[in-house]
């Protein structure tokens, strides 16, 4: 009778102890609950903030990268071009390089 007894006893205080931390019996109170609720629903709405911001960024990024791939793919271009020109320069006579060099200075003359 005497071990029922305390083993109540001890039942009853551990049953107690748990009401002050948790709730009656290790479930939790509703405000503590709510609370946590709050606070998850406020954490991912920022993480969607975030992902929504991370979203622009990565859009940009990848605005710049196909600006970067024109411009390597103009500036490739322009190379082959001034490679063409070059060795129709060196086919061409001296008096023709000197007559466009001359139609070429009045050309930027007249822009100034």
């Amino acid at each position: 009778m005497n071990r029922i007894l305390i083993l109540t006893v001890l039942a009853i205080t551990i049953l107690f102890a748990s009401c002050t931390t948790s709730g009656f019996a290790g479930l939790t109170k509703e405000s503590y609950t709510l609370e946590v609720e709050q606070k998850t629903t406020a954490d991912i709405e920022a993480l969607r903030d975030e992902v929504a911001k991370i979203k622009v960024l990565t859009d940009q990024l990848d605005g710049l990268l196909k600006d970067i791939e024109a411009t390597k793919k103009s500036t490739k271009e322009f190379q082959d071009l001034v490679k063409e020109l070059e060795g129709r320069i060196n086919n061409m006579p001296k008096e023709s390089i000197a007559e466009l060099v001359k139609v070429l200075q009045k050309y930027l003359d007249e822009k100034k």
